[in-house]
């Protein structure tokens, strides 16, 4: 499903939204980059700015809330180098220094994107029980994702004495 996958040792990274290329797609569509930078964690991003979004979903997916170990000369048989390339591994220990580091996970954006899927079929006219089968919720859930839409913003409201 992607082309930059790996694993670390005995860790498989998870199916998430097809990408290619640093982009992120929803059902054949490109994710605005805003909405990508949007929705992953700030580490995340920094990093996808130095190496490409898509080796960093890859190394994410792979060691994404675990900690990690960053050699100060990585290996080309290394783990981190067969995940994103002796070159960005090279460009991440410029960046962040070797040693001990534990990335967050790319699931907001992986929520997201499948947020933007369920609601776009939704009006198509997909039903909800259909769309719980193809993302593997609950009908409870698929509602609660299509009620947050129209949910009002509750930026700027007044607050709750």
């Amino acid at each position: 499903m992607s082309v930059a996958s790996c694993s670390l040792g005995n860790v498989k990274p998870p199916a998430r939204p097809l990408q290619t290329m640093g982009t992120v797609l929803i059902d054949g569509e490109p994710l605005p980059a805003r909405a990508v930078s949007e929705h992953l964690p700030p580490l995340l991003v920094e990093i996808a700015a130095l190496i490409g979004l898509d080796h960093t979903l890859a190394l994410a997916d792979a060691i994404g809330g675990i900690r990690f170990y960053v050699p100060g000369d990585p290996s080309p048989d290394g783990d981190l180098v067969a995940c994103i390339g002796l070159d960005n591994a090279r460009a991440l220990v410029r960046h962040l220094g070797p040693g001990y580091i534990t990335l967050p996970k790319a699931d907001p954006l992986y929520r997201f994107a499948r947020d933007v899927s369920i609601r776009r079929a939704h009006a198509e006219q997909v039903s909800c029980r259909e769309l719980a089968r193809r993302h593997r919720l609950s009908e409870r859930r698929v509602w609660e994702i299509l009620a947050a839409e129209r949910a009002p913003s509750r930026a700027g409201a007044p607050a709750l004495a």
